[in-house]
């Protein structure tokens, strides 16, 4: 069962150079640019939920991942509950007109594999940071990744 959250997650690799590079998606029911995103299942906690995420809509290899990697970041929003039609009828018995949305990044750089969308989204592509801030729609995708550039910035010092 749906729960009442959302995650996004910015999957990412660091080049030679220390120079951030992410993977973002093209959805195909909006045709808009964004990093991975979903709800929780059943009992799942946030971080669980991130890694599944992950493996629904990038295709890569579970053996891989390992949820104490994940990076949780402090980039958060809301969205309302209207737009997810199974949460409405008891949401509203709940008074709960909004759902959080939790951000992560995982560093994929040593990842050998390649990446197979889900049919969620028609297309994917590796971008810098600057790009990402002209592609993404969302305006939690734009503050999550440029939360994570500057962590990565601070760490690399």
């Amino acid at each position: 069962m749906r729960t009442y959250y959302n995650i996004l997650l910015i999957p990412y690799i660091l080049e030679r150079s220390s120079n951030l590079k992410c993977c973002i998606f093209k959805r195909e029911d909006m045709s808009v640019w964004q990093f991975i995103a979903g709800g929780g299942e059943d009992e799942e906690a946030p971080d669980q939920a991130a890694i599944r995420e992950f493996i629904e809509e990038s295709g890569i290899a579970s053996n891989f991942l390992k949820v104490d990697k994940l990076v949780q970041l402090d980039s958060t929003a809301s969205v309302l509950v209207d737009h997810f039609p199974e949460l409405v009828k008891d949401a509203m018995k709940r008074d709960i007109f909004v759902i959080p949305i939790y951000t992560f990044a995982y560093d994929i750089t040593e990842y050998q594999g390649a990446l197979q969308p889900s049919d969620e989204h028609t297309e994917f592509t590796w971008v810098t940071f600057e790009e990402a801030q002209q592609l993404l729609h969302f305006d939690l995708d734009k503050t999550a990744i440029c939360e994570l550039q500057k962590r990565l910035s601070r760490r690399n010092k």
